[in-house]
């Protein structure tokens, strides 16, 4: 499906009062999606756990305790 096609389908399928706001970050989110998805597909990503201990590692740092 084209990205106007999609974005078609999304417009048609939001309720008859969006507001602007609503209607464009609906279209926002699933542009993200899409993006994510195509990351996703080229492998790049990173697992749960690795995100994990990155954060855990930048805790420690910002805390000043040194890395083990």
């Amino acid at each position: 499906m084209s990205i106007k096609e999609e974005a078609i389908r999304l417009v048609e399928a939001m309720p008859d009062d969006v507001t602007w706001a609503e209607a464009l970050e609906r279209i926002r989110i699933a542009a993200a999606l899409t993006q994510a998805d195509a990351e996703i597909d080229a492998g790049r990503f990173v697992t749960q756990a690795e995100a994990e201990a990155h954060i855990e590692e930048c805790l420690r740092k910002l805390s000043g305790a040194s890395a083990a």
